[in-house]
Formats: C-alpha cells, sequence, structure tokens
C-alpha cells in the first residue's frame, strides 16, 4: 500500500511538474509575441524595469556603507528615503510609449536599404495607412492583386487551404508578386492581432521602380525568394529541410536581369524564371515565366528576370 501511495505521489508530481513546464512555455511564447508585435511598448516597459534595478542597487549600497558606519545613520536613512522616493515616483509615472515612424520601418527593411531619402520619402507618399483587427481578411488567396502592404505594427497569419504556413510581423512585405508579376494571391493573409500597414497600390509601385533601378531591384530580390519557396518547397531535397535551413538556402540566392538576347549558365544551379520567356536548346516552343529552368543553358529574346541559386 505504501509503495502505491509513493507511485501515485510521483505520478501528481510528475503531472504538476509538466503542467508547470507547459505554462512557462506558454508565458515565454506570450513574451515573445509581444516582443515582436508591440517593441515599443516592450522597450517601455525594459526602461522602467532598468531605472528601478539602478535605484535597487543604490538602496542596497546604501545599506551597506550604513552597517559598516562609513556613513552616519541619520544621513544614510535620509538617503534611503530619497532613493524610495524616486523608485516611487518612477512606478508612478505614466508610460510613455513612442510608435515608430513609417520613415523608421521602412529603413529596415530589407529591399529599401541603400536608397536614397527621396526614395523613401516618394515610398511614403504613395502608401496609405491602413489598420486591421484580429481575424480580418487583409488578402485572399485567388483574388486578382492590387497592390502590396508593408506591416508597421502586429502581425498576420499565412494560409494556404486553411494551414497556416507562416506568421509574419513588422517589416514584413506582403504581396509584391501581385505587383511584380501580375499574378493571384498565393495565400490568405489574415490579421493575427491588431495590425497596422502601409498599402501600396500596383499602379503606383511600377512607376516608383521605372525611376529608380534600385528599388526594382530590391524588391525582385524579395519576390524571387518568394516564388522560389512556393516551387521549391515540395520538391527534393528541399521538402526536408527546416524552414529555417530552406530560407537561409534561399538567402543565398540573387535575381539576374539578362537583356534582350542575352544567355545564361545555368549548368549545376538552381534557377527560377520570374518574369519575360526563355527559349531552350531543342525545345520548339518558348518557356514562359513563372517556372523552374532545369536546363544547363537558356536564352532570352525579350529580356527576362531570373532567380539564381549557384549550386543545387
Amino acid at each position: 500500500e505504501g509503495d502505491i501511495g509513493k507511485e501515485a505521489a510521483d505520478e501528481k508530481a510528475k503531472l504538476l511538474k509538466g503542467e508547470i513546464m507547459q505554462n512557462r512555455l506558454r508565458g515565454l511564447n506570450f513574451l515573445r509575441d509581444m516582443r515582436e508585435d508591440y517593441p515599443e511598448l516592450i522597450v517601455g516597459i525594459e526602461t522602467k524595469d532598468a531605472a528601478r534595478s539602478v535605484l535597487n542597487h543604490e538602496r542596497n549600497t546604501i545599506k551597506k556603507l550604513k552597517a559598516a558606519g562609513t556613513i552616519e545613520l541619520d544621513e544614510a536613512d535620509q538617503m534611503i528615503v530619497d532613493v524610495e522616493g524616486r523608485m516611487k515616483e518612477i512606478m508612478d509615472r505614466a508610460l510613455v510609449l513612442r510608435l515608430p515612424e513609417p520613415e523608421e520601418i521602412l529603413r529596415e527593411v530589407t529591399w529599401l536599404k541603400g536608397l536614397s531619402e527621396d526614395n523613401i520619402t516618394k515610398i511614403i507618399g504613395l502608401s496609405n495607412k491602413r489598420t486591421y483587427q484580429p481575424g480580418d481578411m487583409i488578402m485572399e488567396q485567388g483574388d486578382r492583386g492590387d497592390g502590396m502592404i508593408l506591416i508597421t505594427r502586429g502581425s498576420v497569419k499565412i494560409s494556404i487551404m486553411d494551414t497556416v504556413v507562416d506568421i509574419l510581423g513588422r517589416g514584413s512585405v506582403i504581396g509584391e508578386m501581385a505587383v511584380l508579376a501580375g499574378v493571384p494571391r498565393t495565400a490568405d493573409v489574415i490579421a493575427d492581432t491588431s495590425v497596422t500597414a502601409l498599402w501600396m497600390r500596383s499602379k503606383e509601385m511600377n512607376e516608383a521602380m521605372a525611376e529608380s533601378p534600385a528599388l526594382a531591384q530590391g524588391l525582385w530580390e524579395t519576390a524571387g525568394r518568394r516564388f522560389a519557396e512556393n516551387l521549391l518547397k515540395s520538391q527534393e531535397p528541399y521538402l526536408h529541410m527546416s524552414q529555417w535551413e530552406f530560407r537561409r538556402w534561399l538567402s543565398e540566392g540573387e535575381v539576374d536581369s539578362p537583356a534582350p538576347d542575352d544567355s545564361l549558365d545555368l549548368y549545376g544551379k538552381v534557377a527560377i524564371l520570374l518574369s519575360g520567356t526563355a527559349t531552350v536548346q531543342g525545345t520548339p516552343e518558348p518557356v514562359n515565366a513563372i517556372t523552374r529552368l532545369n536546363v544547363p543553358k537558356a536564352s532570352f529574346p525579350d529580356g527576362a528576370r531570373v532567380w539564381i541559386h549557384p549550386e543545387s
């Protein structure tokens, strides 16, 4: 009977330990999500907490000096009262949050790094601010897109056939494939939290890219990785990679822009035709974008955009 009681107690302890661990993980995930979705709130809290830690250290130091007889008792008590007064003032003070400006978010975006202030200002000028509530459908799979968004706050779920394939947050660009290639939306985009975003219409973005080759190239690099991911993720050997490994591999690819009638050596490389057409020796019909080019060499009669990874 004693052994049975001990086993039951051990089992309860094991279950309790497991529940504590699950609660800890939920808490860590919650803090991670808060840090990603509301960075300005976390910074404000951390700043307040850091100030309190400094004052705690100051108070403890005064107490040690008092105990050692280094400072007079009355003076030490007054210093402690002063420190605790400052601590109370900090804790009672309202948390002041500074929301990042759109310009700051844009400068964090990979495809805009290195662009001039004029280009950044122009993109802000052609953008419209939009807000979404949790559960709002921002983009729907299969729709003909007329623009793209840049998330400035919050997070969204990317779903294909009701399966969540990704969660994206601040600084993420979504919908660029519709702007560049006119393809239908490849996934549902649903607000996971309250979301603030900049909406950029296709017409204005294409006009801006026509004036700035660097802007166009940066956006094509972003789109190229996304096109490549969508085409390759279900193929060998990529389907066995973790998402992190696969995306690290994708980041090594680059978008080439062969001029009309130029050819590219694609032997031993992974190539995705993003725009334009390709002609391949021995194939009578031209190959149209968007597709993988499993050939050693291809020519591009009208110019093209090709995402290329240096090794297969």
